[in-house]
């Protein structure tokens, strides 16, 4: 049997398959299906995130840190609705935006993780959320410097029915490529899970 844990580690490495199963299960655990994700075109990072996401059968929007148009064309008609899940990885301000608006329609932050360089070399990536996805982003990021991608798979497999929630902080030596000049966070809003 697949465990989350063999997914992350094969998905941190290799590129998943294109096609993406919104109720495929690891185990009894089944996944969240995610409406959207939302990444800031002003960051390489970001849009690498975007790609992975959109490799994976996600989709994507990868638009201006201003998620102005995003919201009155896309999210608040859809949400007024069905409050469908968004996941992303943005500037805090775009995220502050989001959750602020999101709480309008019974929704919040259930994950969330930042990523900023500690010195020239290192990265932190402080994660909140279920510990499925905690253990899959540690796993990706100690074994593979292609964060974002560790971050859309973690992301892709939320599940449906969380239960356990914790935070790490995780250092990360990256290459040139993957540092960061400013703070990003990835995030993922839904409604709240009852137990």
């Amino acid at each position: 049997m697949l465990t989350r844990r063999d997914f992350c580690r094969t998905t941190s490495v290799v590129a998943a398959s294109s096609m993406m199963l919104p109720n495929f299960t690891f185990g009894q655990a089944s996944i969240l299906p995610l409406y959207k994700i939302i990444a800031d075109e002003n960051f390489e990072l970001s849009t690498a995130f975007a790609q992975h996401a959109a490799a994976r059968g996600a989709n994507v929007h990868v638009g201006s840190s201003d998620i102005t148009s995003l919201w009155f064309h896309d999210l608040e008609p859809r949400w007024r609705h069905t409050p469908l899940a968004i996941a992303g990885l943005t500037t805090p301000e775009a995220l502050f935006c989001l959750e602020q608006l999101a709480r309008d329609h019974g929704m919040r932050v259930v994950t969330r993780a930042e990523h900023r360089m500690r010195n020239h070399e290192v990265i932190e990536h402080s994660i909140y959320g279920p510990s499925e996805v905690v253990s899959c982003m540690d796993y990706g990021c100690k074994t593979t410097t292609a964060w974002p991608a560790t971050v859309a798979d973690a992301l892709l497999t939320f599940p449906s029915t969380p239960r356990l929630f914790t935070t790490t902080t995780i250092a990360q030596n990256v290459a040139r490529e993957q540092r960061l000049n400013d703070t990003l966070v990835s995030w993922l809003i839904a409604l709240p899970h009852r137990a």
